[in-house]
């Protein structure tokens, strides 16, 4: 139909009527499943999730999106926003950033200039936190019915917490390998009533409600016994599949965008063995780079300092670390089958290899998380779940199943569940505490006790604060506060004043050369097999009352600093070396043996600190005709070799035979005339040769050096005194009476001063 249109006086024009356009199209495709949580970014200081959408729809017209609320009829909607514009082929796809919210959410999507045609998700979504798992049995476990004999809590917060892992970890299988293996577990009643979901995944649920009420999580577990991280990186190694962990990832993380918030584990039972090198053995296989920060190349052998393995994986192929943090959560506890003189010695002598190799995990992983050149993959180093029930009744008095949280007891799995919870949350910055440490300590001028305690608050136990009796006084080490040692030793009176820890000493008064030390070992003061553990010891573990929900508070940090633990009591003048120096050596006076020497007395009081590698010299003769070297296991290596050239002793003493950072009195006689070489730690023999025939004399040609062998081996230290007698060999592990011929003392001036110092000043 044409319409005439007026466009003058006495003038008419036909013009074309309008013609309506044509409607408007949107659709929305289907989220990848209903309850999927997005991870808002608060492991890195952010907060909003980003959901990708796609559809199609009206080529040219512009998409707006929102996320609207769902629980609380829409009040907590974001406001619409461009997200896209569809195409030529009639496609769209964009992304929607959600703040984060406890309501369950719907995208909802619009044209922008025809509001009226729209579409909504039926699948719900959650803008929460996603958290990953990694480990092994000790957490594995939390998801096997098989090992979950504890009475259910009631489900707090239903439907928040999703729980999802690989059915490989019930059955130790790899049937149904990758994605058709995978479960995902939502914590409500109805499941919590089914054997799909244990008292421990309800415990860290509950935990993790409670700390952030209606806030939506996902707990990806990259968890399987008896596995490292070595054979979940190598896809020779049949024993743990990537396919498997990367199909838990994929399912929580579906877009391929690898935002989960926080990485988090306490892997320590395979790979503890890695000891001082576990950092640096640890960070390629989880951040994809090296101790330096530069990328290391998959496939490909990855080499560390202890070593090396080979990787087709890393974990750098799941998450984003611009998004992603890792949570330095440390060692939990450890306890020995076996009868224990401290935290790392065995009953009698001997090294307790495993317990120390954690205690060296433990350092080497803190002292990791904080190099400068990681700096932004790490959050703050969080507390260690020591005090956990391990093991259980063997129903015939003794102790089994030593190396797992208890499954038959609230304090086990459970236990262990929550602490992972909270440390989670500390290490996302989601927490309204921070891990409790030791960080003041305060000693008598006259060595009575000492005081230790935390600017978190005041000290507890589970014991005290559950109203439990003490242990009693069966074993010396059974004292109100457990984990203490005193010069490497366990402490025997370290009670709770005023909410700090006061110990005594074990006999006399402490000195300025007292050390003291917490959480050395496995981290659990465990000493006495079985008794520790069928008495529960771990509740005698200090802990502080953070205000941390589900729990009576937090285990404190192990191995505070050595620093802040130092002696304060008044002593003797001491220096301190380096490895640059000071040492002494006659060859700076022109000085060599004097011809004839057939007996000698070396002694040396003070401590060698902790050290990586190598060897660290205490007494040398040049020409490798004497020797006492230091190893790093806490081992002492002596050797003589006389002017004959024959060697009549070399031997290494076990590891542990002394504990760095601790100070002693070493003593080496010999004489080479009765035939005998004897070694002396505050006054305890601790090696000796075997009877050798009159062999002649030392080499006169030959310097005398102290704490000093070759450029480098200058132990790190404190030194009280260094003393040679010649002609005078102590066969007891006492003093000789008469002068000896050099001696050096403290204080630094009057050792910088003396006549043999080389190397730099004290």
């Amino acid at each position: 139909m044409m319409i005439g249109v007026g466009i003058g006086v006495g003038a008419w024009r036909r013009v074309a009527a309008a013609v309506p356009p044509a409607p408007a199209m949107l659709t929305l495709d289907a989220l990848p499943r209903d309850g999927l949580v997005l991870d808002t970014g608060a492991a890195a200081g952010r907060d909003a999730a980003v959901l990708g959408l796609s559809g199609t729809g009206t080529p040219g017209r512009v998409v707006q999106g929102r996320a609207r609320s769902l629980d609380d009829g829409g009040a907590s909607s974001t406001p619409w926003a461009d997200i896209a514009t569809i195409d030529a082929g009639g496609d769209w796809s964009g992304a929607l950033s959600c703040p984060r919210r406890t309501s369950w959410l719907a995208a909802e999507v619009r044209i922008r200039d025809n509001p009226a045609v729209g579409a909504q998700s039926a699948e719900r979504f959650g803008a929460g936190h996603v958290i990953a798992i990694w480990g092994q049995s000790e957490w594995d476990r939390m998801l096997n019915p098989f090992f979950d004999g504890t009475a259910k809590a009631g489900v707090t917060h239903p439907g928040d917490v999703t729980h999802i892992y690989h059915g490989r970890s019930l059955s130790g299988s790899h049937a149904g390998t990758g994605a058709a293996g995978v479960r995902a577990v939502t914590v409500d009643a109805a499941t919590a009533a089914t054997a799909d979901c244990t008292s421990a995944m309800i415990a860290m649920a509950n935990t993790l409600s409670a700390a952030r009420p209606g806030e939506k999580f996902a707990v990806l577990w990259q968890t399987l016994s008896g596995t490292s991280w070595e054979a979940a990186a190598d896809d020779a190694i049949a024993t743990r599949r990537w396919i498997d962990d990367r199909a838990v990832h994929d399912h929580a993380v579906p877009d391929g965008s690898g935002r989960v918030g926080a990485v988090i584990h306490s892997w320590f039972a395979a790979p503890g063995s890695l000891a001082e090198h576990y950092g640096a053995a640890a960070v390629p296989f989880f951040l994809g780079v090296d101790l330096s920060g530069a990328a290391v190349a998959v496939p490909g052998t990855i080499t560390h300092t202890g070593g090396s393995y080979h990787a087709d994986h890393t974990c750098a192929e799941l998450y984003d670390y611009a998004h992603a943090r890792l949570v330095p959560f440390g060692p939990h506890g450890f306890i020995e089958p076996a009868d224990l003189d401290s935290a790392t010695t065995l009953r009698g002598g001997g090294t307790a290899v495993r317990l120390a190799n954690k205690q060296a995990a433990a350092r080497s992983w803190r002292d990791t998380a904080a190099l400068p050149a990681l700096a932004g993959y790490f959050t703050p180093a969080t507390f260690n779940a020591t005090a956990v029930k391990l093991g259980h009744d063997d129903g015939a008095g003794g102790w089994t199943d030593h190396t797992h949280p208890d499954g038959g007891s609230d304090d086990g799995l459970p236990r262990l569940a929550r602490f992972t919870a909270l440390a989670a949350l500390e290490g996302m910055g989601l927490a309204g505490w921070a891990s409790p440490v030791f960080d003041n300590a305060a000693w008598q001028a006259d060595g009575a006790y000492a005081e230790i305690w935390s600017s978190a608050g005041p000290i507890t136990t589970n014991r005290i604060a559950g109203g439990l009796p003490p242990l009693g006084a069966t074993f010396p080490h059974w004292t109100e506060v457990a984990g203490w040692q005193i010069d490497g030793v366990p402490a025997a009176r370290a009670e709770i004043v005023a909410g700090r820890v006061r110990i005594y000493p074990n006999d006399g008064a402490f000195t300025d050369a007292t050390v003291l030390s917490f959480g050395e070992g496995g981290g659990t003061g465990a000493i006495e097999w079985p008794e520790d553990a069928r008495n529960a010891l771990w509740r005698d573990l200090p802990l502080v009352d953070v205000g941390a929900p589900t729990v009576e508070g937090l285990p404190l940090r192990t191995l505070p600093d050595a620093a802040l633990l130092a002696s304060t009591v008044p002593g003797a003048a001491k220096f301190a070396t380096t490895e640059a120096g000071p040492w002494f050596g006659s060859g700076a006076a022109g000085a060599t043996i004097p011809a004839g020497t057939r007996q000698m007395t070396w002694y040396a009081k003070g401590r060698v600190d902790a050290f990586a590698g190598g060897t660290r010299s205490l007494f040398h003769v040049t020409g490798a005709k004497m020797d006492l070297q230091v190893l790093s296991n806490g081992a002492l290596r002596y050797s003589l070799t006389d002017t004959a050239g024959q060697q009549v002793a070399q031997t290494t003493t076990p590891a542990g035979t002394i504990t760095l950072g601790v100070s002693y009195e070493f003593l080496l006689a010999f004489d080479l005339a009765a035939g005998w070489l004897r070694l002396f730690v505050d006054g305890v023999q601790v090696g000796a040769s075997a009877a050798f025939a009159t062999t002649g004399e030392m080499d006169p040609a030959r310097n005398m050096r102290l704490l000093h062998r070759i450029s480098g081996d200058t132990p790190a230290g404190e030194w009280e005194r260094l003393a040679i007698w010649i002609g005078q060999a102590s066969a007891d592990g006492a003093l000789p009476g008469a002068a000896p011929h050099h001696e050096v003392t403290g204080p630094a001036a009057t050792a910088n001063a003396d006549a043999w110092r080389q190397g730099a000043a004290a």
